[in-house]
This record gives structure tokens, C-alpha cells and sequence, in this order.
């Protein structure tokens, strides 16, 4: 999948692009709300998207395998980022993270590792796996 997905962000839920993308997977995707936000699930093809309630498109994930019971996200990860990088390699592609946390427990909670880069058009959060640090999910979002 060659889709520019850092380009959709923004967009409106019913414009020809975002359209264009949730029908490539095939698969019909599973609308829940979420307070304020509605998320389209295609867990089948490890993604999931973020619209805010005025129907833009604010983030979307992308899942490795067994991340929230959704399979491996099988297209182009931005910046050659790949699923099995670990956190070391990321950050000799990418450089040092804006922000850094998790790798403990909060509220009863396993928070795993993360890292934000923060770039003018998008962030891209990138969440670890505890055990080997490789990447277990990939969040685009729209900057606040």
C-alpha cells in the first residue's frame, strides 16, 4: 500500500481520499464512539483511525501483530520505519525523540515504552514492546 497516509490527516471522514483508504482493505470497517470521537477499526489489516466529531481525520495507528488483537499492518510505514526495529535503531533513523515516557505501571496499568516525534505537519507517536522494545504501534496524529 503506497498511500500518502501522513496526507490524510485532517481530511474530512467523507472526502475521496479517506474513502479511497478505508476501501482498499476490503474489509467493512467497525464504527464506535468514543465521547467526542469516533474510531474505525480494521484490526484485520492492523489499522485503526481516529475521526474527531466534526468528522475530520486526527489520527490513525498502525498496529504489529497481536497489538490489541488486530493483525500486522502490512503497508509502508513512514520514514522506513519497519515492525521490527527496536527503539536503538529508531532513534538512529529518526534521531532523539520530542518526548519520551511509559515503560512502567500506572493505575494498575502497563504503560509500555514510547517515543513522540513531533514534525510541523503531523506527530508520530511510536509505542514499544516491554519485552524486546521492537515497535508494537505506530500513531500519526494531527497536531493539536
Amino acid at each position: 500500500m503506497s498511500t500518502d497516509l501522513i496526507g490524510l490527516l485532517g481530511k474530512e471522514k467523507t472526502s475521496s481520499p479517506v474513502q479511497r483508504f478505508l476501501a482498499s482493505f476490503g474489509e467493512e470497517a467497525n464504527m464506535e464512539r468514543h465521547e467526542d470521537r469516533y474510531y474505525c477499526s480494521l484490526h484485520g489489516q492492523g489499522v485503526e483511525v481516529m475521526f474527531e466529531d466534526a468528522g475530520k481525520l486526527r489520527a490513525i495507528f498502525l498496529f504489529s501483530e497481536a497489538e490489541e488483537g488486530a493483525r500486522r499492518f502490512l503497508g509502508t510505514l513512514p520514514h522506513g520505519l519497519t515492525f521490527d526495529m527496536d527503539r536503538n535503531a529508531v532513534h538512529r533513523q529518526l534521531g532523539v525523540p520530542h518526548e519520551t515516557g511509559g515503560g512502567k505501571r500506572v493505575l494498575n496499568v502497563d504503560v509500555p515504552p514510547w517515543d513522540k516525534y513531533k514534525y510541523d505537519e503531523f506527530w508520530l507517536h511510536i509505542a514499544y514492546t516491554p519485552d524486546s522494545g521492537r515497535i508494537r504501534r505506530i500513531s500519526l496524529e494531527c497536531p493539536l
